[in-house]
């Protein structure tokens, strides 16, 4: 089995009323994990068994894109914390791969992105996962309470 990254990119399209969550996909390509695409380097992170997951870094101008190990929702981070790590990954988050990159801007598939001091959010998101279960748990709880019935 080889492992690749793929590409895809979410369009919200305009969605009639009472229609929820129409989405359109469209993936790019594929590329082999060994396989360097300028200007864009895969960043394969160690995340829990049958969950595999690859961030995309590109250097240039230091944007991080992250689908799932990282996101801005309500579910996703603790209290007023701007950027949270995933709830299943919150236990061990991928601070070796994650932590070296010093972004200027984090797009996340779960909420919007992060376009200001977002190495310094990177970095405290990384750090207080862990310390930050509780609080994090108690905000998924809200957003679950509040969602529409």
């Amino acid at each position: 089995m080889q492992l690749g990254v793929v590409v895809t990119f979410r369009l919200r399209v305009n969605e009639p009323p009472g229609a929820t969550g129409v989405v359109r996909l469209l993936t790019v390509t594929t590329w082999p994990l060994t396989l360097t695409v300028p200007p864009f380097e895969a960043v394969p992170l160690a995340t829990p068994p049958r969950w595999r997951e690859i961030a995309l870094w590109w250097p240039e101008p230091r944007v991080l894109v992250c689908a799932d190990a990282l996101g801005t929702v309500d579910y996703f981070h603790a209290g007023d914390e701007p950027l949270g790590v995933h709830p299943f990954l919150r236990l061990r988050p991928p601070r070796k791969q994650l932590g070296r990159l010093e972004p200027a801007t984090i797009l996340c598939g779960h909420g919007e992105g992060i376009f200001e001091n977002a190495a310094e959010v990177l970095r405290e998101a990384l750090s207080t996962s862990r310390r930050r279960i509780p609080a994090q748990a108690a905000s998924a709880w809200r957003a679950w309470r509040a969602r529409p019935s």
